[in-house]
């Protein structure tokens, strides 16, 4: 039974850990970041550290071009030209997105967003598929019932693995003291 047990254990372990950030804080990486120019807004993505999918990669598109990776307990910062954007994360190798129309407009603005696990669909992931379609099946989609939506951003889909939406400033860098740079 031994022979069986602590293996199986190991795997489990192995398929629970995986994806944390590890670079530097926050506060280190805006110290040496040149400062914003004009023309340009700072996009910041936190995805604060959770046991659920915490070993799952979250993959960030800000438009078509830019494309990053956000660990468990990481953030990534994006300058870009002001203008509307679709931002959208996803699992990778999955097509279902969640995502977010976002109109960041204004020059030398700060926009915050955070990524959470999809809480209907981490549990379809975590079970059997035939008991899985039941639970995702229900259309209801998100992160607590967070619907983002007005004059700055448009949430147009999120049947992804990962929930997207803006964070005010003050909350975002609250939990940015924590969390580190995704490399």
């Amino acid at each position: 039974m031994k022979e069986i047990v602590f293996p199986m254990l190991g795997i489990v372990v192995l398929a629970l850990s995986g994806c944390a950030a590890s670079g530097k804080l926050y506060k280190e990486v805006v110290q040496v970041k040149p400062p914003k120019v004009d023309g340009v807004s700072r996009v910041v993505v936190l995805r604060p550290n959770e046991f659920a999918a915490g070993g799952r990669a979250a993959y960030l598109f800000v438009g078509e071009k830019e494309k990053r990776f956000v660990s468990n307990g990481g953030f990534v910062i994006l300058d870009v030209v002001p203008a509307k954007y679709s931002i959208s994360v996803r699992l990778n190798g999955d097509n279902r997105a969640c995502e977010l129309d976002a109109n960041l407009i204004e020059s030398k603005e700060d926009y915050y967003f955070e990524i959470k696990p999809n809480s209907d669909l981490v549990l379809s992931h975590a079970i059997s598929a035939g008991v899985a379609a039941g639970f995702s099946a229900t259309g209801k989609y998100g992160a607590a019932g967070v619907t983002p939506s007005g004059p700055t951003f448009d949430l147009k889909a999120c049947k992804g693995f990962f929930f997207i939406y803006p964070i005010e400033k003050n909350q975002a860098l609250k939990k940015l003291e924590v969390i580190r740079e995704s490399e």
